[in-house]
């Protein structure tokens, strides 16, 4: 299986922006995937034993891999607009890269949308589905709390396409500025502008279904992308001198100790049925992004251990079809428990009531991408390219040091 998943996997990418291709941002990705997807998908009785719904607090933590993934996004979004300064202090915007980011993340997005849609309607009869899947699917959403829960994940996805909408602007407005002195600009704006929003947003007495709703809005949720950007920028310092950095890859490891202690800050934030206020958010965030960028240090030496764990190819595999993954996993979990109601502490009717939906989404996730996302984002960078310059994909570059 890795040997197979080794050999094909080439065939699973797109030629990225940046040129350069990062084994480890996959696995990366694919970590925090499982990690999202498990906490998700495990439950346990409150009223049960004390261990197992301690154990499950743990394993709850697992929402820390959306940190990771906007750290990620971050990084790998903002590198081409960071080596376009490096050559030229004008440069602000990368061409395409509206067309790239449109053509990755809608399709996905309105096909599970229209899906979900039609399923509700016809499970509940209920027209509202169609206006609450038109709020989401534009965004509104985002800005305006609906009375009806609909695709748990999406909030996410729309803090994404918040920073998508940013990143090129704030490189507009440091325009002239060097590519290092723009990294810390843009993360001291990405680590205050949410801050500041989050106090003056904050009502006095917050309700349990309202503070999550006010911590995720943008730009109060713009924090954590702040710490990829600034990676990025030290990234292109560092590049031309490789193998001087190769020791940092060592802070990747400290990274994973830093989101441990994100998990904790998580765990005493909301102790007791107790409600997080900004400041519990802040740290929270400052912790989890802090760890994530920590991590991206594997990439200076794919040698190390760490390095080479998240480039195997089972987590990198799972790292590109993450996406399509993300969208639908929360859903089928749902369903499935719905379905099913209770275990009833029978051990193998709760594996099933967990780990089939978990496995059917992922089947679903491949086909969706391999069938449907992967040839539309090709077709795509084939147009970017244009007439004269289409080619196969180019050669992907397993990393900056070999």
């Amino acid at each position: 299986m890795r040997r197979w998943l080794q050999q094909h996997l080439k065939h699973w990418f797109v030629a990225p922006s940046s040129g350069v291709h990062f084994d480890v941002a996959d696995g990366l990705r694919g970590m925090a995937i499982l990690l999202v997807v498990f906490s998700h998908g495990l439950y346990v009785n409150p009223d049960g034993p004390k261990f197992y719904v301690q154990l499950h607090r743990v394993i709850g933590q697992g929402w820390l891999g959306v940190p990771m993934f906007f750290v990620l996004s971050a990084f790998l979004l903002s590198l081409p607009f960071f080596r376009g300064r490096a050559q030229n202090p004008e440069f602000w915007y990368h061409k395409g890269y509206a067309a790239r980011r449109a053509l990755k993340i809608l399709p996905p997005l309105y096909l599970s949308t229209i899906v979900l849609v039609m399923f509700k309607f016809w499970h509940d009869h209920d027209p509202a589905w169609f206006k609450i899947g038109f709020f989401w699917a534009t965004g509104i959403a985002h800005f305006v709390p609906l009375p009806k829960a609909f695709n748990g994940v999406l909030w996410s996805l729309w803090v994404e396409i918040g920073f998508y909408v940013a990143l090129p602007f704030l490189f507009l407005a440091l325009r002239r500025r060097k590519v290092r002195v723009t990294g810390w600009i843009l993360f001291a704006v990405l680590i205050i502008v949410p801050m500041v929003t989050r106090r003056l947003t904050w009502p006095a007495e917050t309700k349990p279904d309202e503070w999550f709703f006010l911590a995720s809005r943008f730009p109060s949720s713009l924090d954590t992308f702040a710490w990829g950007v600034l990676f990025s920028s030290f990234y292109i310092a560092m590049a031309t001198e490789p193998v001087r950095w190769r020791h940092l890859a060592r802070l990747g490891y400290a990274g994973l100790g830093v989101i441990f202690l994100a998990g904790l800050a998580t765990h005493f934030a909301m102790s007791d049925g107790r409600l997080p206020r900004p400041g519990d958010i802040d740290l929270i965030h400052l912790l989890s992004g802090l760890g994530a960028f920590l991590m991206l240090f594997f990439v200076f030496d794919p040698a190390c251990l760490g390095s080479r764990l998240f480039s195997s190819p089972v987590l990198r595999f799972l790292g590109v079809v993450s996406f399509e993954w993300f969208l639908i996993h929360q859903l089928a979990q749902n369903y499935f428990r719905e379905w099913l109601v209770s275990a009833n502490g029978n051990i193998f009717r709760y594996s099933f009531m967990v780990g089939l939906p978990t496995l059917l989404s992922l089947g679903v996730a491949i086909v969706v991408y391999h069938g449907f996302s992967l040839p539309i984002m090709r077709w795509g960078r084939n147009r970017l390219k244009g007439p004269q310059t289409r080619s196969p994909e180019t050669v992907r570059r397993k990393e900056i040091v070999r």
